[in-house]
């Protein structure tokens, strides 16, 4: 019994240090996104389109130990936008701001697996917004470029047409 005791006694502090330790985790993970998301949008196109103003923008939705979930940075192109999607000069900061993944030309075959990356995350966006990029995949004129794997994550949509221009992750 006083053995069981002294191994109590023994193991809270440790235990106390690990449970402190996720929630500093999990603390930082919160605080981080609600700093980075308004601004995830404003990093991602500001080589690309600097005065381009954001529509939406979700660096990280589910945060600490994420599952799947939606990222995105979203912008309202102008009227003097050019016609093909801009590229970058220097390479990307992190993985997650790869715009140019082979562009393609809409419309777009409805292929739904490139078209659930939008509705899986469209009920995140305002009203309406799902549906203008829906438009700017069918309507000729605008540019999307997508992970070329069985089930892609990460769709990019440059759709002047509708004014548009969007990097949309479905994914872990």
């Amino acid at each position: 019994m006083a053995l069981a005791v002294a191994g109590a006694i023994l193991m809270f502090p440790y235990q106390l240090f690990f449970g402190a330790l996720v929630l500093v985790a999990w603390a930082w993970s919160t605080i981080s996104m609600t700093w980075e998301n308004p601004r995830f949008a404003n990093r991602f196109f500001a080589e690309l389109l600097p005065d381009a103003p954001v529509v939406a923008s979700m660096v990280n939705g589910n945060g600490f130990l994420a599952d799947y979930g939606c990222m995105y940075a979203i912008v309202r192109l102008g009227p003097n936008a050019p016609a093909t999607p801009p590229e970058r000069r220097e390479p990307p900061l992190d993985w997650y701001y790869v715009w140019d993944r082979g562009w393609h030309p809409t419309p777009a075959a409805p292929d739904d697996r490139v078209l659930s990356i939008i509705s899986n995350c469209a009920d995140e966006w305002p009203d309406g917004l799902a549906a203008e990029l829906m438009a700017g995949l069918l309507t000729d004129g605008n540019y999307y470029a997508s992970d070329a794997r069985a089930w892609p994550e990460n769709l990019s949509v440059y759709a002047p047409t509708v004014g548009l221009a969007a990097y949309i992750r479905y994914g872990d």
